[in-house]
């Protein structure tokens, strides 16, 4: 495939606007369609195709779709449909991007996946990378849509979250490096159970007997049953464990003091991302130290009047809150918003041992209100986040532990006060930036 040719590009949101620019700045044609309408940037790189009212285009090399668009469950999305009639390749924009330049000799490929814990590993490998002298670029579902990354002119690691949407669209997709990281209930709306859940991620690993590494996050002992199955579909692979006392006690001594790698499941992130960076024959972990944590994501926000302060607005189920609420002390946990379909029943047993009091607020309040109570855990509800913030302060305030903190850890969807997870964190920023400007007054 070369970028100046024909191509379909279905749903125009960052992705999909990064590969229609690419293919027009390339000479190539872009037709464009979207089910909700297209923006003026949208349109300024491609031709409009409406799906409803214009024939499939003739003569497209491939369909680029958004992980956005169902690809099997409910049922296929139309476009799916027209594609397989029309005998026309569908594929994600990372598997795109791999066909161009997935020969280059300049390009080494990661991939990352699992159901928590992908963006940390992300960002932390590719930090480990670039801090040892590699030139390596995040993309994928972290953020940074594929097209939007630099092509390889100079030797370049392009270090990729991907989903299960996208995992489903890869088939050609031969990564130097893949680790599965875990999995749990999510996204079976889209892949019908678990056991399509995982088959689609499987897809990484198609390519791996011919090239490329795995790897498998955690240890053998005291897996659930789909950790096993990754385990032992991963062992197939020759799974690189990297789990030798020597190297767990360099990693640990390396990460002991910096805040943005606390927790036992920031020290599983932290081996499987220097296993990502061994397989690429880098040795240096160094980085580990001045790591600086994601946006959102267990976010060391700083320490005022002994009170740390943690953003893990990323947080949106109990599986994602479950880290960090083992990975602190003295917890004064604020949790509340639109609540998936589980809850924090999850939560409910040594989960939070180190939860001191939680402050529930808007509309999962009294049903976490319920939950928390029948579990014996110290709670109250309050109508917002802000109203939570302030009763936790006020408690942490008079706590005299030596270890404190304030933890926004959500463990819901944040729609039914604000845009996003990234606009719930920011707030919560505020109302800790506005402690400080009242001591200084």
């Amino acid at each position: 495939m070369q970028l100046n040719e024909s191509y379909l590009i279905y749903g125009m949101g960052k992705s999909g606007i990064a590969t229609a620019r690419a293919i027009s700045q390339a000479r190539g044609t872009a037709y464009i369609g979207d089910d909700a309408s297209l923006s003026d940037t949208a349109l300024e790189n491609g031709v409009i195709f409406n799906i409803h009212q214009d024939p499939f285009p003739k003569n497209i090399k491939a369909l680029i779709t958004a992980p956005g668009m169902p690809y099997t469950h409910p049922k296929p999305h139309l476009i799916y449909e027209l594609a397989r009639q029309n005998n026309v390749p569908i594929m994600c924009d990372i598997e795109f991007f791999f066909n161009i330049y997935g020969s280059n000799n300049h390009a080494r490929f990661i991939a990352i996946t699992g159901t928590n814990g992908k963006s940390t590993v992300t960002a932390l490998t590719t930090h480990l990378l670039n801090h040892a002298g590699h030139y390596a670029i995040a993309g994928g579902n972290i953020g940074r849509a594929m097209f939007d990354c630099p092509p390889p002119d100079k030797p370049t690691i392009y270090v990729l979250e991907i989903s299960s949407y996208q995992a489903d669209l890869c088939k050609n997709f031969a990564p130097d490096a893949v680790c599965f990281l875990n999995l749990t209930p999510d996204h079976l709306d889209r892949h019908g159970n678990m056991h399509g859940y995982f088959e689609a991620k499987k897809r990484l690993f198609l390519h791996l007997p011919h090239k490329g590494k795995a790897y498998v996050s955690g240890q053998e002992d005291g897996l659930d049953e789909w950790s096993k199955k990754i385990f032992d579909f991963i062992h197939q692979h020759n799974a690189n464990i990297f789990l030798s006392p020597q190297q767990q006690n360099d990693i640990k001594a390396l990460i002991k003091d910096n805040p943005y790698l606390a927790g036992h499941h920031n020290f599983l992130n932290a081996l499987t991302s220097c296993a990502m960076v061994k397989s690429l024959n880098c040795v240096d972990f160094s980085g580990l130290k001045n790591y600086v944590g994601l946006p959102h994501r267990a976010e060391f926000i700083r320490k005022i009047d002994g009170i740390t302060f943690i953003n893990d607005s990323k947080a949106t189920n109990a599986d994602a809150t479950k880290p960090a609420l083992h990975a602190y002390k003295n917890i004064y946990w604020l949790a509340g918003g639109v609540a998936k379909e589980e809850g924090i029943m999850p939560l409910m047993n040594n989960d939070t041992m180190h939860v001191k009091h939680a402050f529930f607020y808007g509309e999962a309040g009294e049903r976490f209100l319920k939950t928390a109570q029948s579990a014996d855990l110290p709670c109250s509800v309050h109508d917002t986040l802000k109203d939570a913030f302030q009763h936790a302060l006020s408690q942490a305030k008079n706590d005299e532990s030596h270890e404190k903190t304030i933890l926004l850890s959500p463990s819901c969807a944040s729609f039914d006060a604000f845009k996003n997870f990234e606009h719930r964190g920011n707030f919560f920023k505020e109302l800790v930036e506005a402690i400080e400007v009242t001591l200084k007054k």
